[in-house]
């Protein structure tokens, strides 16, 4: 089952790294398909293409220009993780609390 730290079916536990790898991989891949405007989800991560949403909370932006902006929020330790492949390939990096969340 993805997202799980159990195998499929067979009650067999996957190894951590193998589910964590998995995790990190669609961080990356969500934060990804923000950079070039398609939609994707993941577990509490998603993105139209134009925000990118931590939960319910926006930490990415599309500027006028199309400038994608991440801002560094830690609403939770989840968010913190999910956010950090978006700064990583965002144009910029701007404080959470300039668009009214909290850093």
């Amino acid at each position: 089952m993805v997202g799980s730290p159990h195998g499929e079916g067979d009650g067999m536990r996957k190894p951590y790294q193998e589910w964590a790898g998995a995790r990190t991989e669609a961080r990356y891949r969500i934060a990804a398909a923000w950079m070039v405007g398609s939609p994707d989800s993941g577990s509490n991560f998603r993105t139209d293409g134009q925000t990118l949403y931590s939960y319910a909370h926006a930490v990415g932006i599309t500027g006028s220009n199309g400038r994608k902006i991440a801002y560094d929020c830690h609403y939770s330790v989840t968010t913190a993780k999910q956010t950090g492949p978006a700064k990583a390939m965002a144009h910029e990096i701007r404080p959470c609390e300039s668009h009214g969340g909290r850093a």
